[in-house]
């Protein structure tokens, strides 16, 4: 609580003697989970006290992604654009919160690998509203959704589409927006080894990649290209770099 008075302090102190503050990095972004979010947990005044829902049992805010077990049409997976992950056995009778507990919350697209319950989220609402909040990158599940790991890609702020390359689980498609109010982050991004290393394989000057889609059965990607820009007295939504893309070597 000290250390969010005080940063509340020099805020206000910074804003009054008109001092620039310097932007927070994505990397501080990560730090400040375990510095500062679990420090305000841990010394919480209502640590202990019990909470329980009380409706509305649809409130999540939108649906931004979903998979279907294809041998299994009763369980799937839904992913909300600030309302975690979550799964069901029984064709939605009931469902199960995955993603309560991470560092963040906001969901842009996520893929599943039936035959080994591996689970990969790409964080950050892909839409380019003002309440489409950033994400922190990729996360992984070995175990269908109990354990994460953060998996690196924190920089590309809004994720459009995860795809896992159907004959090798290790290899990984992610199709970036990147950042909302500011360029960067925004491309294709592959892994061959499951998340230990990234490569942007695509990028323009300007734009990000919003869409993807991989044709198993004649090797092709095809990603959509989106330029847009949004400030806070403006949005351009269909710049000239905006267009379709195709890859016929795996991108």
């Amino acid at each position: 609580m000290k250390n969010l008075l005080l940063l509340i302090a020099v805020s206000l102190t910074s804003f009054a003697f008109g001092q620039k503050i310097k932007p927070t990095t994505d990397q501080e972004r990560l730090a400040s989970h375990k510095e500062i979010r679990t420090e305000l947990i841990q010394n919480s005044e209502v640590l202990g006290i019990p909470f329980r829902s009380v409706g509305p049992s649809i409130m999540s805010g939108r649906v931004v992604d979903i998979k279907v077990n294809p041998k299994k049409s009763t369980e799937f997976f839904v992913a909300y654009a600030s309302g975690g992950l979550w799964h069901t056995t029984n064709n939605g009778t009931t469902f199960i919160p995955l993603f309560d507990n991470e560092m963040v919350m906001t969901i842009g697209a996520f893929d599943v690998n039936w035959d080994t319950d591996e689970i990969w989220i790409g964080t950050g609402e892909v839409n380019s509203s003002r309440s489409s909040y950033a994400g922190l990158g990729m996360f992984y599940s070995a175990d269908k959704g109990k354990n994460w790991e953060h998996r690196g890609l924190e920089e590309t702020h809004h994720i459009g589409r995860v795809i896992i390359h159907p004959d090798e689980p290790k290899t990984v498609y992610v199709a970036s927006l990147g950042k909302l109010y500011s360029p960067g982050g925004g491309g294709l991004y592959k892994t061959t080894d499951a998340g230990k290393s990234w490569e942007k394989v695509f990028e323009t000057k300007t734009a990000g990649v919003v869409d993807a889609e991989y044709v198993e059965e004649r090797g092709l990607l095809f990603i959509s290209v989106w330029e847009r820009s949004r400030k806070a007295w403006n949005f351009v939504e269909a710049g000239p770099e905006t267009a379709i893309w195709m890859s016929s070597d795996d991108g």
